[in-house]
């Protein structure tokens, strides 16, 4: 089922790499939303990171390690708060249950918090609504018809996403 969009926080973080246990988050981005999608208020932060960031990643996400030292902030300040702003909301995310999720439990675990929040992916209700070739978010974004400025910015996946929530939320009814 589908969940309300005032229960619910749109996220997306991007990463130094694939392991929650042993990458890192580096930038986080939610909105909490209210009725009709709209955002009832956000949180965004990067999050400093001690080491070099692989090129790869600075190439897919545009952001470099010069950015974290200078921007970046402690990372337990960022998940603490990131927690609060979590609440007891429904989390919504484009491969949340595998990527973002596990993600942020292990930041969490790491400074001996956790989340136990309901989590609800637009990746798999996209798989059973949608007979498409592809079920990336660019795909999607394409496929519906999207805008989006860049991917791989947490910022633009949560527009995103969000409006892929809202496309099938109005699927769905």
């Amino acid at each position: 089922m589908i969940p309300k969009p005032e229960n619910c926080i749109v996220l997306d973080f991007e990463t130094t790499g694939l392991d929650p246990l042993k990458d890192r988050i580096i930038e986080v981005y939610g909105v909490k939303l209210g009725f009709d999608f709209e955002i009832e208020s956000d949180y965004y932060s990067l999050v400093h990171y001690e080491g070099k960031l692989p090129p790869v990643i600075t190439a897919i996400t545009g952001i470099d390690s010069e950015k974290l030292a200078m921007e970046g902030r402690p990372s337990e300040e960022v998940f603490r708060e990131f927690a609060i702003f979590c609440d007891n909301r429904i989390l919504v995310g484009h491969n949340i249950i595998k990527f973002d999720f596990p993600f942020l439990r292990a930041e969490l675990n790491r400074i001996g918090l956790d989340l136990f929040n309901e989590v609800w992916d637009t990746l798999e209700e996209s798989r059973k609504i949608f007979k498409f070739y592809g079920y990336g978010l660019e795909q999607m974004a394409k496929h519906l018809g999207i805008y989006y400025d860049r991917l791989h910015n947490a910022r633009s996946d949560v527009k995103v996403t969000l409006e892929l929530f809202r496309h099938l939320s109005k699927t769905s009814d």
